[in-house]
């Protein structure tokens, strides 16, 4: 029996979030066919929560064992807030409902970002055109349309990630602080910018349907923990925006609509997706051990699962092994639907 006098653990987790959210629109008909949708708003997230764990043990009787109750006692409480903002403006000209350009730009703004950081803008152009609208397409050709786009994105660090924290510990009975996270007031966002192309066409009256995107993006200033010179006193990594990764791929669909009547449809379908990354640089940091295996190593994909090969698996002798052997990317390269 683990604890034979009884033991006693209560948790408490709550999350909120608040967003506010405000656009508005302005629809314009300029004429000859050319139409404008013009929007403009902002938006603000606040996320906060709020862990209360207590532990009680070593009861002294039967009763009902409360917190209070028990000879040991432990209690930690974890909280933590961030706030997001951003404005945004966008415009999109259409040209006899066939043609359309997409046009925008967003601000944004964190309160994770570091104090020497400020905000971030991400635009983004964007097009697609229905050809089979045109006079010279064939009604047996079916319905095709293309799309282009190429846009920026971020991905914001953690709550604490950029400043200095310190572990309240107890050394007997006097309080006392433990080194924890170095902090980085020029910690920002990861950036990455994406191209991708790709079409929708549908023939036999739309029975049988396919779709295709082909996508690049690069990260810039990715987010990579970097390890801390010991004389810092700090033991843990540093969060740094000192990365380049690339991924890409495609994804395509063609799905047949085989039977469509009142009682019964019958559709069949496949589809197939690929992704291939990659670490482009560390920013001159050693190789990052992820955890379970994974590694951050420059020129592999991202993740890699690095550990000790066994190489002689069927012989009856002294296990040979070559360590330091990459198995392969952690994520599948192909999906098949």
């Amino acid at each position: 029996v683990l604890q034979a006098t009884g033991d006693l653990n209560l948790e408490n987790f709550r999350s909120k979030q608040a967003t506010a959210d405000v656009s508005t629109t302005l629809n314009l008909n300029i004429g000859s066919g050319v139409t404008s949708n013009f929007s403009l708003g902002g938006q603000l997230v606040d996320n906060s929560e709020i862990q209360q764990v207590g532990y009680s043990a070593n009861f002294p009787g039967p009763s009902n064992p409360t917190l209070s109750s028990g000879s040991l006692q432990q209690n930690s409480q974890r909280s933590l807030r961030v706030m997001t903002g951003g404005l945004f403006a966008q415009e999109v000209l259409g040209y006899r409902d066939r043609a359309f350009v997409t046009l925008g730009v967003r601000v944004d703004g964190s309160s994770a970002f570091g104090k020497s950081f400020g905000l971030q803008v991400y635009p983004k152009i964007s097009a697609s055109y229905v050809m089979s609208d045109e006079n010279f397409w064939r009604k047996s050709w079916g319905e095709l349309k293309v799309r282009a786009a190429l846009g920026a994105a971020g991905r914001a660090p953690g709550a604490f990630d950029a400043v200095r924290t310190w572990n309240p510990v107890g050394w007997g009975s006097n309080p006392a602080l433990f080194p924890q996270n170095v902090g980085n007031p020029d910690l920002g966002p990861e950036r990455t910018l994406e191209t991708e192309f790709g079409f929708d066409w549908s023939v036999l009256g739309g029975d049988v349907s396919t779709g295709f995107t082909a996508y690049h993006g690069r990260t810039t200033s990715a987010l990579f923990p970097v390890q801390s010179v010991p004389s810092t006193g700090f033991q843990s990594s540093q969060l740094r925006n000192v990365g380049t990764t690339d991924n890409q791929g495609m994804e395509a669909s063609v799905n047949w609509r085989v039977l469509n009547r009142k009682r019964v449809a019958w559709a069949v379908g496949a589809s197939l997706a690929t992704n291939h990354s990659m670490v482009v640089s560390l920013g001159g940091a050693a190789p990052v051990n992820m955890g379970n295996g994974g590694w951050l190593i420059q020129g592999r994909p991202l993740f890699v699962i690095q550990g000790v090969k066994l190489l002689n698996p069927d012989a009856v002798a002294d296990p040979q092994v070559q360590t330091g052997y990459i198995f392969g990317p952690n994520n599948p390269t192909k999906i098949l639907g």
